[in-house]
C-alpha cells in the first residue's frame, strides 16, 4: 500500500498544478495596450522612455538628427563640444502580450509604425500573475569599486491603467547602494 501511495501523492501533485500554471500566462495580457512614449515624470533630471526596450539596431530608427554637433575637439584650449542632437520620433508604443513573444509596436504621432519588437530580445522575461519579471545580475563600478549587482525588472499596470517600469537594484558582492529606479507611462485609450 505504501508502495502506491508514494507513486500517488507526487502523481495529485502534478495534476494539481498544472492548471495554476497554465492560468498563469494570460494574466500578463494585463499590460496589453498603448502607452506614451515618454514616463509621466522624469526622473534624476532625465526623461525616461520606452526605447529602453529596443535593440540598438531599433534604437536608430525611433531618433532622427536635428542638428549637427562640431567634431569633439581633444586640445588643451579647445573646447569640447556635443554630436547631433537627436529628437524622438515615436510618441506611443503598444504592448502585445504572447508567452515568450511579447511584441512592441513604436508609432509615430500619426499612429504609422516606425519599429516592431520583441520584448524578449532585451532578455528572458517570465510572467507572474499580472506582471512581467526580469532577473539578471551585472557587474559595474571602475577600478577597484567594482560590485556585483542583482537586477529585478518588473513590467506591470497601477490602479490608473499607467504601464509601470521598475527595477530594484541590489547590491550583491562589493560597496555601493541598492536602489529601485520607477518609470510611468500613461495609457494612450
Amino acid at each position: 500500500m505504501d508502495f502506491f501511495r508514494a507513486r500517488a501523492i507526487p502523481a495529485l501533485i502534478a495534476a494539481l498544478s498544472v492548471p495554476a500554471a497554465a492560468g498563469a500566462g494570460p494574466g500578463c495580457a494585463a499590460i496589453d495596450g498603448t502607452y506614451r512614449y515618454e514616463a509621466i515624470a522624469p526622473r534624476h533630471d532625465r526623461v525616461d522612455t520606452l526605447a529602453v526596450f529596443a535593440t540598438p539596431e531599433e534604437n536608430r530608427k525611433l531618433f532622427a538628427p536635428t542638428a549637427h554637433g562640431t567634431p569633439l575637439k581633444l586640445s588643451g584650449n579647445g573646447v569640447i563640444q556635443r554630436g547631433p542632437k537627436e529628437k524622438a520620433l515615436a510618441s506611443r508604443v503598444t504592448f502585445a502580450y504572447a508567452p515568450g513573444s511579447t511584441r512592441l509596436s513604436y508609432l509615430d504621432a500619426a499612429g504609422q509604425p516606425l519599429v516592431e519588437s520583441r520584448l524578449e530580445e532585451s532578455g528572458p522575461w517570465r510572467c507572474e500573475g499580472t506582471r512581467l519579471v526580469l532577473v539578471h545580475e551585472r557587474m559595474a563600478g571602475l577600478g577597484d569599486a567594482i560590485r556585483t549587482e542583482r537586477d529585478e525588472e518588473v513590467l506591470e499596470r497601477d490602479g490608473k491603467g499607467n504601464l509601470v517600469h521598475r527595477e530594484t537594484i541590489t547590491v550583491v558582492e562589493g560597496a555601493g547602494q541598492s536602489r529601485v529606479e520607477e518609470a510611468r507611462y500613461a495609457p494612450i485609450p
